[in-house]
């Protein structure tokens, strides 16, 4: 087998698995799994933890660098790389060493994209104790004894949680969060 059959056989490989996974969109999500599956086998054959994904920036987790779209990305320009090395008249090493490169740019680039993608998401989880000390609305009266509603804005979003009060609290009045006890928040009028 020839480097120019190589080179040309992963740039057209990679070129068809990218123009697929664009078109297919989600439904190729199964490939992905099945070369990130087929990678983390022979990882645990090679007792290498592929799964420790390392804290970047301070932020655990994230996107597994070997995914799919970066195997296919590293593979494309490899092929397409190694081939313009050709056409330009390098040989087989200095060709192989451009495709190289090439491809290590690209699954770089596309790591770094997935990172970036992967920052931006925003958490929405949240703990009934993060809200001690928050305002809210009261949305359902509360009177002593009984449960009512509050709405509390927490991290971009408005949360309904059950409260209770030793005071009177009218629907609209603002309360402020004093405690938290299960999922039940105890609330107090903001001016007291």
């Amino acid at each position: 087998m020839t480097v120019d059959l190589i080179f040309w056989i992963a740039a057209l490989f990679g070129t068809g698995l990218l123009l697929i996974s664009f078109i297919v969109g989600e439904v190729l999500e199964g490939v992905s799994g099945f070369f990130s599956d087929a990678i983390e086998g022979l990882a645990d054959a090679l007792h290498f933890d592929f799964d420790a994904t390392p804290d970047i920036a301070g932020v655990a987790g994230g996107p597994h660098a070997l995914n799919g779209p970066t195997i296919f990305a590293f593979t494309t320009l490899f092929g397409w790389g190694g081939i313009l090395a050709r056409s330009f008249g390098l040989g087989a090493l200095g060709s192989s060493a451009v495709g190289l490169m090439s491809g290590l740019a690209a699954a770089v680039l596309i790591y770094g994209f997935y990172r970036l993608l992967y920052n931006q998401q925003s958490d929405s989880s949240y703990q009934i104790s993060d809200l001690i000390g928050r305002a809210g609305e009261c949305t359902v009266n509360i009177v002593p004894g009984s449960m009512g509603q509050v709405h509390v804005l927490f991290k971009g979003s408005g949360r309904y949680v059950t409260a209770r009060s030793a005071q009177t609290i009218n629907a609209g009045e603002t309360v402020v969060i004093k405690k938290a006890t299960g999922n039940i928040v105890e609330v107090a009028k903001e001016d007291s």
